[in-house]
């Protein structure tokens, strides 16, 4: 296999999980600052803020039907597609610690392909889905998060990834 074509396998490879870590990054930093750190502290200030167990139960009510609803628990498409993303990352990352060797086999080569497309695939849905929702509900949790993913408008363009498939032929 000759270097340059060594070389746009790697690029394919690192490009991916580029783009694999850029959404999980994103979606980490969501749901522990966005999400949890804020309605926890909420829950606290309402907590500290009373001595009635009532106002205490609701507020804690208040606290979990929030974290489902901004968390997505409570819409299965958006459940289903984050589960299939990372699940699709995982897949990633143990294909890459089984390889030994900086050059793919070709059933590897084919995997790697799968796995970019079908990536694709479920990031644009994500992204869609989030997209119809924000603008159905008005959420501004979910404004925070189509920020700071689509900062650059990379998405909301449908601009395509890259060709992994072309790159690693």
């Amino acid at each position: 296999m000759q270097y340059r074509e060594r070389a746009g396998q790697l690029r394919a490879v690192w490009q991916l999980r580029t783009h694999m870590g850029f959404l999980v990054d994103n979606l980490q930093y969501y749901v522990q600052v966005d999400v949890l750190e804020t309605q926890f502290s909420q829950l606290q200030e309402k907590i500290n803020s009373t001595h009635d167990f009532e106002t205490i139960k609701h507020a804690h009510e208040s606290f979990v039907t929030t974290l489902q609803s901004q968390l997505f628990l409570l819409l299965p498409a958006v459940s289903r597609c984050l589960r299939e993303i990372l699940d699709l990352c995982n897949t990633f990352v143990s294909l890459l610690q089984r390889c030994d060797k900086l050059q793919l086999s070709v059933e590897e080569k084919a995997r790697v392909e799968q796995i970019a497309k079908d990536f694709k695939r479920q990031s644009s849905l994500f992204f869609k889905i989030v997209s119809s929702v924000k603008n159905h509900h008005s959420a501004p949790h979910l404004a925070q998060l189509l920020l700071r993913v689509d900062y650059n408008k990379y998405f909301s363009t449908q601009n395509p990834l890259v060709s992994l498939a072309m790159m690693l032929k």
